[in-house]
């Protein structure tokens, strides 16, 4: 069998990563090509992943790269989404750099899965991976403004990053230790500032929003939809491996307000956005307080439904991120005033809009509602204030994006005609609002599959 065969390794499987990256620096001049080869890395890393036995060990200096079996499908998904973004970039360049990029952020985030039993240097795995995502949001001409951007999100990763291994160290003293000084709420504040800053949670998410309004599209989309992924099946991770780092009801009621509070400013600041990037930016910061919820309430169906969550959010930013970046191309910018007339002259891109927008806030029958209505009954335990706090805040990001097709919907503003969309972006943008509709209307598979592997976490209870 070609899976117990020493041809495939998990070594293996960083290599054609890592030479996949080193050949598209080499093309990087020529973006089709760059694009093409790092495609094609990726592919066969997902067939790879797909078929390596988890008995399968590489020794690494004094490290040893094994597959976690509940890492699978997280970093599956994660290689999907990656994928994605290159197909958008044969379609429209992100920057020459962009192909490498996307390399590298697979191959980080495959090393991650392959160690996750040594938690400290896995965190130090995800810090890296946020750290070389900036480069996603260069562009082919950057500016000083984008340079900012960049500093300061760089500095923020790199800060989070930093939180989240100190966390782990202490996590890791007070296991061998525990009558040491070091009490679980310090190391559970620690933590929870860390994974706070890499998920853009109240108040550490400005930075998330000046991405949005900075980056090319599939730079945002590498920062708010894939990252998150990642990151969201680390932290579930984590806690499974120590629960009683979630076993103080305050410390869980704790997190839980300030999950409540990044909804709420998260849909607030949605609804005062005027053009499309800001509602994207903003709406990534809600989707974090949802996460930080379901995971304060320790519900293995809550869990089951952030981490649905989770990839219904990446679709649905994916598909609105595309849409944005066609229509800035033919439309000269995304604010509302410029969206009208979208309806009569684009109604297949503007019904995948639609389908976007309802995907993110959770509307029944698309990709989001069934995790989010997860998360809504978990809610329930900490009171009817709070779970109607949570339904107001969904209500405005609802709000929010009925502004948007509000605007889409009004007569057009400025004569003339608008060139047509390019196909190819049109195409990938209703193959990815059937797959969002598909995710509402059929949930079973995925949620089946997320749910069989959280069921076996011993933090979590069994409702």
């Amino acid at each position: 069998m070609l899976a117990n065969s020493t041809l495939l390794a998990p070594l293996h499987v960083l290599l054609v990563l890592v030479g996949g990256a080193g050949l598209t620096l080499v093309a990087r001049r020529w973006n089709s090509a760059a694009g093409a080869l790092a495609l094609g890395a990726l592919l066969g890393t997902i067939a790879l992943v797909a078929i390596l036995n988890v008995d399968a060990q590489s020794p690494v200096l004094t490290l040893s790269l094994q597959l976690d079996p509940r890492a699978r499908i997280p970093l599956l998904t994660v290689l999907g989404l990656l994928s994605l973004t290159l197909v958008y970039h044969l379609i429209r360049s992100q920057g020459e750099f962009f192909p490498m990029t996307v390399c590298l952020l697979a191959a980080i985030v495959a090393a991650g899965a392959m160690i996750y039993t040594r938690y400290v240097v896995a965190a130090a795995l995800v810090q890296l991976a946020h750290v070389v995502a900036a480069m996603g949001i260069l562009g082919s001409l950057p500016t000083q403004r984008i340079g900012t951007t960049v500093i300061r999100y760089t500095l923020m990763m790199a800060l989070g990053g930093a939180l989240l291994v100190l966390g782990l160290l202490l996590v890791d003293q007070y296991r061998v230790s525990p009558e040491t000084e070091i009490s679980v709420h310090a190391i559970a504040a620690v933590l929870s500032v860390g994974f706070g800053t890499l998920l853009a949670a109240a108040p550490l998410y400005f930075w998330l929003p000046d991405v949005a309004y900075r980056a090319p599209v599939m730079g945002f989309a590498l920062i708010a939809a894939v990252l998150p992924t990642g990151t969201t099946a680390f932290l579930v991770s984590v806690m499974a491996t120590f629960p009683w780092l979630t076993n103080d009801a305050q410390i869980n009621a704790t997190a839980a307000l300030g999950g409540l509070a990044t909804v709420v400013l998260g849909a607030l600041l949605a609804f005062s956005a005027s053009d499309l990037r800001g509602l994207l930016g903003y709406s990534a910061v809600c989707a974090s307080g949802f996460i930080v919820i379901g995971v304060a309430s320790r519900s293995a169906l809550a869990v089951a439904g952030i981490l649905y969550q989770a990839l219904a959010m990446a679709a649905a930013l994916f598909l609105l991120a595309v849409l944005v970046g066609v229509m800035e191309e033919r439309l000269g910018g995304v604010t509302y005033p410029r969206l009208a007339g979208l309806a009569s002259r684009a109604p297949l891109l503007t019904l995948a809009f639609a389908v976007g927008s309802f995907s993110i806030v959770g509307v029944p029958g698309f990709a989001s509602f069934p995790g989010r209505w997860l998360v809504f009954q978990a809610a329930s335990q900490h009171g009817e204030w709070f779970l109607f706090a949570l339904l107001a805040g969904s209500g405005l990001l609802m709000l929010a994006y009925a502004r948007a097709l509000r605007a889409c919907l009004q007569p057009v503003q400025i004569p003339g005609r608008i060139r047509p969309f390019s196909r190819p972006g049109a195409a990938m943008a209703i193959v990815l609002a059937l797959f969002c509709c598909g995710m509402g209307i059929f949930p079973s598979p995925i949620f089946s599959a997320i749910l069989a592997v959280v069921q076996e976490l011993s933090f979590v209870r069994a409702v």
